[in-house]
């Protein structure tokens, strides 16, 4: 314990010596800009789960790292002044405000005594009430020695009447404090400390000689110690369980709230000077340690993670984190001329350089500072760059020149425009400057200019190969810097603002319009240009300067403060929620875990990873916000930090959610960052929508949860979010990338409209789909029944056409008797009988075979080649191509021979008919052409022997059993007749054309054998 102490005590000891060394903490700083409601902070406590409470005179106030809330009287309070806070082993926060009786806080509610008989029973109206809580885990309430209760572990009030000791007439019966020794309570009046029992005994352990104006204000104990804060000055008191001796004694008018740290050590809210520490156990009250100094502070508190809390008078809230930053400027450091800084080197044994804007180095060894001078003018003289030479040395690039650490200023670099990056590869160096780019080959040789143009950053590359950045580009030494590699890779096409050398042999290179480049090169030239923004979720923009670690972690001082770019692109940020002076960071360097940061404001130091740093904080989701139409919703989260997880439930119509996130880790600020996963549950069965059981199938299959990174502690779902059920689970990350062991979650339902469940879907789907089926039945019945039609169309159309070749056959064989040849008659009627066989067989069918079509054919023909003799001859071209099995509509090409050969024939001469079969791809076309009059001529005649009504009946009958099977087959039958004499060019005759689809799923019919 002792080792501890004296651990603590030189880490006290450091902080108290900040102003000797030139150098200050760097504390956070709440005030209203931040959300406090006043400036005005009386009390401070933490509660079991981490959460911060500060009581003001505008009312009760929790801080959970990031935000602050406000509870009033609208909330409950039975006043907006609260004086004094304690957090009991019940998880109950109790408070006490300027009027009425103490009241507690528990789930998020205030109970006062309208809701809880047990506070009416307390003796207990105003005033300051102090609280404490002994071994049985009894709470002590007190507002004066005769006036206390005490509330048992079972809620039982007891509120005895003391029993006043023998105390000189000077003793007041105020209670300023308590404290307790075992079950036994300490407090204290104004000039008399007191031990009370839980009977209400009263005994006096210590009295201090009147004094007028300089009484008691406040007390603690430590171990066997107590320190007691009078309004003039402090007394340090040993305890042996029964008396009381003074052991030390500080004047001074610093007095204040006393209060002891988790360490034993004592600390004093001084009204006037701060809050002072006092470790009794090494020096007593001798070596007082001061922080805030000039602050009038009310109250010091530790919390958990071993941060103090500072609340002030009319400042708000101060933090001293654990590993606090610590700031050089003007304010704490007298070597410091400027608090402009603009450059940081380090050298190789340690030592710190710092350039400012006023031409000034400053130099720290870690224990102090010293500066020189880099030249005599005055103004300003920025340093751009400083660059560490081996055996400590350097030099300095600045607005007026270029100069060594030993030697001064270098001569050879004057007259050539104001410098502005320098580098160095042994004895050859390398000057960029407003004018010109320079070389030195050698020490103490002269310099060389080397191209005319403005240099703003220079790099060698893995092969010192030397690049040079200008206002358009980026230029190489190995074409004597002429091409400029911006007119071929347009992110170059910009002013380089500064350039390092990757781990493997890349480029890094900042500029103003891109950000971060990565160009790799090779050989001198570029190869490829990557802009780093486009894989950040968040652009960094304003990149000032680089600085590469030896393992290759890349960081950037931006106008936003420090930021880190892993090998993963993965960002973390430092600025002055961390304890950074400015966030106008000018130059960054890093030495192991500590960070520095040059900026506008002076020089931070930072303690990134602080030793054994763990995630050992709470994650908490704070609130939800919503709304329902115009209507807001506030869900407050941590009021319920009990329920694990709590199951939220939000009504049909929610828009605009928002999730608060907290990381209860006060180091930084609220600065950190969150690992954010959601995944899906599913709804209760009569809540159940498509949307909501698809996602969790696909959850059952395998398929991984959301995990986003979150910056910031808000999360927004857009403007709605869909109706489900969702298990949505944080993980708050500190900068340093360690992440919090205790993560949290909760289960968020989005209500659906009842018509989004899946049953009204189905319903619907179900609906749609009878309706879909009956329409599809009805078109199937009306199709089928379109089917019978054209079936029994074909059939009257079949029956029709069967007679009508019969008694034109029947008519032709007249002509055999008149004069009679017995002979061509009988041949024509076994040519006519066969045909009429087959006719009929092939009535019943809608498709033969084409052998059996061209078979009845050329019978037909030959029948009325008996009939005509050498008057009429025929010809067949193109059957012999087609496949023998093909189905062909039955029955079509008769009537047009029948047609072709009653109406077609020459009147004079001979008569020919041709019959032409074509098959292309499916379509089988043919074409019967006759040398007759034409159809024209033929009407003519009819017309003059006044038969205009008579119309060729196989025609017709022909048209109607196509269109019949066009509605049962997908044949897609063409017909079509045309006047040779009208066509081009003309001709004589007539030509019928009949086209269809063939189609392979039909059966062709054959005709039977006859039977002899």
């Amino acid at each position: 314990m002792r080792k501890k102490y004296l651990t603590l005590k030189i880490a006290l000891l450091l902080a108290a010596s900040f102003v000797a060394r030139a150098q200050a903490p760097a504390y956070l700083h709440y005030d209203t800009n931040d959300g406090l409601p006043s400036a005005l902070v009386y009390c401070i406590e933490q509660d079991d789960m981490g959460v911060m409470w500060f009581g003001t005179d505008k009312g009760l106030v929790r801080f959970d790292g990031s935000r602050f809330k406000t509870f009033t009287i609208k909330d409950g309070l039975p006043d907006n002044e609260v004086l004094n806070l304690y957090n009991d082993s019940k998880g109950r926060l109790w408070l006490s405000c300027f009027r009425n009786k103490p009241c507690y806080m528990k789930h998020g509610k205030i109970v006062t005594e309208k809701q809880e008989p047990m506070l009416r029973q307390l003796d207990i109206n105003t005033g300051t009430l102090v609280f404490g809580e002994d071994k049985d885990s009894s709470l002590w309430i007190a507002a004066g020695i005769t006036r206390f209760c005490r509330i048992t572990k079972d809620n039982q009030v007891i509120c005895p009447t003391t029993k006043r000791p023998n105390v000189t007439e000077t003793y007041s019966p105020n209670l300023h404090a308590i404290q307790f020794v075992g079950n036994e309570m300490v407090g204290l009046g104004n000039f008399d400390v007191v031990k009370i029992s839980k009977q209400g005994n009263a005994s006096k352990l210590f009295s201090f000689p009147f004094e007028k104006n300089n009484f008691i204000v406040s007390v603690s104990v430590s171990g066997n110690r107590v320190i007691c804060s009078k309004t003039q000055g402090m007394v340090l008191l040993d305890y042996d369980g029964e008396t009381m001796r003074v052991v030390a004694e500080s004047k001074g008018d610093a007095y204040g709230n006393a209060y002891t740290d988790r360490s034993g050590r004592f600390w004093i809210s001084s009204h006037t000077g701060g809050a002072i520490c006092f470790d009794h156990e090494l020096d007593g009250l001798s070596k007082p340690i001061v922080f805030l100094r000039n602050t009038k502070v009310t109250r010091t508190f530790e919390d958990k993670e071993g941060n103090f809390w500072f609340s002030t008078f009319n400042a708000g809230i101060y933090t001293l984190p654990k590993k606090a930053a610590v700031a050089f400027n003007s304010e704490n450091c007298n070597v410091f001329n400027s608090d402009n800084l603009t450059a940081l080197a380090q050298l190789s044994n340690g030592d710190i350089l710092v350039g400012d804007d006023a031409g000034t180095i400053y130099r720290y060894d870690h224990k102090s500072w010293s500066s020189q001078k880099i030249s005599s003018s005055k103004g300003i003289n920025r340093v751009l760059q400083i660059a560490a030479m081996p055996s400590n040395e350097w030099l300095v690039v600045s607005d007026k020149g270029v100069y060594a650490s030993e030697s001064g200023q270098i001569d050879c670099f004057q007259d050539n425009g104001s410098p502005k990056s320098i580098t160095i590869d042994g004895d050859e160096l390398w000057l960029g400057t407003s004018h010109a780019l320079l070389q030195r080959a050698e020490a103490n040789s002269d310099c060389e200019v080397i191209k005319q143009l403005r240099y703003t950053a220079l790099c060698k590359d893995a092969n010192h190969n030397l690049w040079a950045g200008g206002l358009n580009g980026l230029y190489s030494q190995k074409d004597n810097f002429e091409k400029s590699w911006g007119q071929v890779f347009q992110p170059l096409n910009s002013r380089i603002l500064d350039i390092k050398l990757a781990k493997n042999g890349a480029l890094w290179v900042a500029t103003p319009d891109y950000g971060l480049l990565k160009v790799s090169v090779s050989d001198g030239e570029v190869r490829q240009v990557q802009i780093i923004n486009d894989s950040l979720k968040t652009p960094i923009e304003n990149v000032q300067s680089i600085f590469l670690e030896p393992d290759g972690e890349l960081w950037l001082a931006t106008n936003m403060g420090v930021f880190g770019l892993e090998k993963d692109f993965s960002v973390k940020q430092y600025d002055k929620k961390n304890g950074l002076v400015d966030n106008n960071v000018q130059a960054v360097m890093v030495e192991g875990d500590t960070l520095w940061a040059a900026t506008a404001s002076g020089l931070s130091k930072l303690q990134m990873r602080e030793q054994n740093e763990s995630g050992d904080f709470p994650t908490r989701f704070a609130s939800v916000r919503y709304n329902v139409g115009i209507e807001k919703n506030y869900i407050d989260l941590l009021a319920h930090l009990d329920e694990q997880p709590p199951e939220i439930t939000l009504p049909a119509g929610s828009s605009l959610l928002e999730v608060e996130l907290a990381g209860l880790n006060y180091r930084n600020r609220g600065n950190m960052r969150f690992e954010y996963r959601i995944s899906d549950k599913m709804l209760p069965l009569h809540l159940l929508t498509f949307k909501n059981l698809l996602r969790c199938v696909s959850i059952f299959w395998g398929e991984k949860e959301e995990v986003t990174l979150v910056e910031g502690a808000t999360r927004n779902f857009g403007a709605n979010l869909t109706p489900g059920s969702y298990q949505m689970a944080i993980t708050a990350i500190l900068p340093s990338g360690i992440p919090s062991t205790q993560p949290d979650q909760i289960v968020l339902t989005v209500l659906p409209y009842w018509w989004q469940t899946i049953w009204v879907s189905l319903a619907i789907i179900g609906g749609l789909g009878f309706g879909i089926w009956r329409l599809i039945k009805a078109r199937h019945n009306y199709l089928k029944m379109q089917s019978v039609n054209s079936e029994l169309q074909l059939q009257a159309i079949r029956a029709q056409m069967n007679p009508h070749f019969v008694g034109n056959s029947i008519n032709a064989i007249q002509q055999f008797f008149y004069p009679p040849d017995p002979i061509k008659a009988s041949e024509y009627i076994s040519i006519f009988s066969d045909l009429l066989r087959r006719t009929m067989h092939f009535s019943e069918t809608d498709y033969i075979s084409f052998r059996e079509e061209l078979a009845y054919l050329k019978d037909y023909l030959e029948m009325i080649k008996l009939r005509f003799g050498d008057r009429f001859s025929y010809e067949i071209i193109g059957a012999e191509k087609l496949p023998s099995n093909v189905a062909f509509p039955a029955m079509l090409l008769q009537p047009i021979l029948e047609n072709a050969t009653m109406h077609g024939l020459s009147p004079l001469g001979h008569s020919h008919l041709k019959i032409a079969f074509e098959l292309v791809g499916d379509r089988l076309t043919c074409n019967v052409t006759d040398n007759g009059v034409g159809i024209e001529a033929s009407k003519s005649r009819k017309l003059k022997r006044g038969d205009i009504s008579r119309v060729s009946r196989g025609i017709h009958l022909l048209e109607k059993k196509v269109q019949s099977l066009n509605q049962l087959y997908p044949a897609n039958i063409r017909l079509s007749i045309l006047d040779l004499s009208q066509a081009s060019p003309s001709g004589q005759g007539t030509q019928a054309s009949l086209s269809f689809s063939v189609l392979k799923n039909v059966v062709a019919k054959e005709a039977p054998q006859p039977s002899h």
